[in-house]
């Protein structure tokens, strides 16, 4: 939670990939409250409030999981609605050409994500959901020693440096920063 409240103001790149993760992480503790507080939630230093407003966060968390049918897989609402914010603001960069870097940067990298989406079962995934889902699965190899070839080491790199300016741009975005221009 202390993190997720962290990143969302300062990094919405990294607070997606961090909410991905901690989804796979609770998914990985059966959902299960007992292993989360023994596993997660024991290991904050924090005060006694503190600890119990991160346990109703996790619970919050699992609940909307169960209820939302995401136990195996996909996203909470929470998460697709953020992506879906960052997608609108992706088109309109797009669109206004408000961020030249950022286009040329999405351009650039473009022909990668067309690789990326011909290779999954739903090639419909908007442009900026495959860059996570991508970024997404280079930690996990990275997280179990897995090699990685050059040539996606590559892509990886170029896929953060457009991860950067849209996080920057998020934050402007968020801030009617746009709309003063």
């Amino acid at each position: 939670m202390l993190i997720a409240q962290k990143l969302i103001k300062e990094n919405i790149a990294e607070y997606i990939l961090y909410m991905f993760s901690l989804e796979d992480i609770l998914r990985a503790y059966d959902l299960d409250m007992d292993k989360i507080e023994k596993n997660l939630i024991a290991a904050y230093k924090v005060t006694e409030q503190e600890r119990q407003n991160i346990r109703e966060w996790y619970e919050s968390l699992t609940d909307m999981m169960r209820t939302e049918n995401v136990r195996q897989s996909g996203h909470i609402q929470l998460v697709k609605n953020i992506l879906s914010d960052v997608e609108d603001m992706h088109k309109y960069l797009l669109e206004t050409g408000k961020d030249v870097a950022y286009n040329a940067k999405f351009y650039h990298i473009l022909p990668a994500i067309t690789v990326l989406k011909s290779k999954t079962t739903d090639p419909t995934i908007p442009d900026i959901e495959m860059c996570f889902i991508f970024l997404y699965g280079i930690m996990n190899l990275r997280r179990t020693h897995k090699e990685i070839s050059p040539a996606t080491q590559q892509t990886a790199d170029e896929t953060s440096k457009f991860m950067v300016l849209l996080s920057k741009n998020y934050i402007k975005w968020k801030n009617n920063g746009f709309h003063n221009e």
